[in-house]
């Protein structure tokens, strides 16, 4: 079975995928179902390879969690996922007499609000001996970018990083030029942090680095550069082989590609070079995953190549046949797909909410109809933008942080208002003659992104980017679910 691991034998590994399973089956393959289905918290009782009734629930259970067929038999869908390990893991706690939520919440090091949001309870909730309650494991991962002159934004630095509430903490950016030599390293002081060597958490432990990478040279269009890579056979070779010794020298736990400015003519070779290099990373016990642009209903239109304003796609006399890019295909050689929900409006555009929840739903519904939930970690802005009210002239837009977004509310004192439908805050304030319209990300609006992440049952969440966010959204996050660290 295409991609299967389990425990590292490969006895074990021939054995579980052999036959389709069901209740009142027994054997070898049996017992290793059960002894996944429980790693992951998926309760099939003892793992004593009988197929009775708690397993066909652990395997229903499994299929509602992952969004498969729910039939309770385990067949190569159900195999597929569960040898994964970007499979859902969860913490399965049976209540014993008189525990409380509070006994709970302080054994498992999680907020009472995370028990009573993910078992749909209430604050005065009565527990009763033997009741199911269920902590879910998602990953979260926070881009670290330094200044970027070209996108016009400043680097944050990495002060107040809750490295304890990170599985990822990803540097941006590693290029690959026409040769495919790479171009940047992941600084010393990130390493550090990962590492839990300093910072606000120190002590806690680490989190793993992502290394994020794009095609780029200095001086060449984006597209140009991945063409030379993608199309050349020794730039090709040479890419693959930087990479990995790049993510082997900052000791990465994932390398994250981004498919962005690449023209629709060069995707059958993009989904090779991503097929070659997840073997060679995954050979090395590393995570790989693609970031794609979001699109929403109003955007899937145009252009025959991916870029900042979304997914593009085919078109067949006239009608609209479907995305240009196979995400099906790049789904099935990476652990995840990272959905970039953000850039609804832009410093460019009109002024407009980053990202509101609806555009952001459309998105991640329209992922889903090619990749699987298990599979697609969300990317949400935490950031600001600033535009000025001036005819044609959006050059003086800008690029704000939490905080710079506060400094000017603290100044001009505008009212601060909040949208039901966009579900994001915004105001207008009015310096030399010029009227300006703020729209902003907050803990608030966040949060009702991350909600999306259980609703669609999704991989995790990302955070665009670390030091540009509302210090509230870390206790936010930590009341939706336990943050799936190196080991899980």
């Amino acid at each position: 079975m295409d991609g299967m691991v389990f425990d590292g034998q490969g006895g074990r590994r021939a054995a579980i995928g052999r036959r389709v399973l069901r209740q009142g089956m027994h054997g070898d393959d049996v017992k290793l179902l059960q002894e996944r289905l429980n790693e992951l918290g998926f309760e099939a009782g003892d793992a004593d390879g009988r197929f009775g009734i708690l397993t066909k629930e652990a395997v229903r259970e499994f299929q509602r969690a992952h969004r498969l067929r729910i039939d309770g038999i385990a067949g190569a869908e159900v195999f597929s996922v569960l040898m994964s390990p970007s499979a859902h893991k969860r913490i399965t706690h049976v209540v014993g007499e008189g525990e409380r939520l509070q006994d709970i919440a302080r054994k498992y090091n999680v907020p009472v609000e995370l028990l009573i949001y993910a078992n749909r309870l209430k604050e005065d909730s009565y527990l009763y001996k033997s009741q199911r309650l269920i902590i879910p494991f998602r990953t979260v991962k926070g881009y670290y970018r330094e200044d970027d002159r070209v996108s016009g934004v400043r680097g944050t630095g990495i002060r107040g990083v809750r490295r304890d509430l990170l599985t990822f903490l990803a540097y941006c950016w590693l290029f690959v030029d026409t040769e495919g030599r790479i171009h940047g390293s992941v600084k010393p002081e990130l390493l550090n942090l990962a590492a839990g060597k300093g910072g606000r958490e120190a002590g806690t432990g680490g989190c793993d680095i992502s290394i994020a990478v794009r095609f780029g040279e200095e001086g060449l269009p984006a597209s140009e550069v991945a063409h030379a890579v993608l199309t050349t056979r020794k730039s090709r070779s040479s890419a693959l082989k930087n990479i990995a010794d790049a993510a082997s020298r900052s000791g990465a736990g994932e390398v994250e590609v981004w498919l962005d400015d690449l023209d629709v003519e060069d995707r059958y070779y993009f989904y090779s070079f991503i097929r070659d290099l997840s073997m060679g990373i995954k050979g090395s016990g590393r995570r790989i995953s693609v970031a794609i642009p979001a699109a929403s209903d109003a955007q899937r239109y145009g252009e025959t190549g991916v870029g900042a304003a979304g997914i593009a796609e085919k078109k067949g006399g006239g009608e609209t046949t479907g995305p240009a890019f196979d995400y099906s295909e790049i789904a099935r050689h990476v652990d995840h797909v990272t959905l970039l929900a953000f850039d609804e409006h832009r410093k460019e555009s009109a002024a407009g909410p980053i990202a509101s929840a609806g555009w952001v739903r459309g998105a991640v519904k329209y992922a889903l109809s090619y990749i699987p939930c298990w599979k697609i970690v969300l990317a949400v802005p935490t950031y600001g933008c600033d535009w000025p009210e001036i005819s044609q002239n959006q050059a003086q837009s800008h690029i704000l942080s939490y905080d710079e977004t506060q400094a000017i509310a603290s100044t001009f004192k505008p009212h601060v208002e909040w949208d039901p439908g966009a579900m994001v805050r915004h105001f207008r304030y009015r310096s030399f003659r010029v009227t300006h319209q703020v729209w902003f990300e907050n803990a608030e609006s966040l949060l009702a992104k991350v909600n999306l992440v259980e609703k669609y049952n999704l991989a995790g969440i990302a955070l665009w980017w670390l030091g540009s966010e509302d210090p509230a959204i870390w206790s936010g996050i930590s009341t939706r679910f336990k943050v799936r660290r190196r080991n899980d």
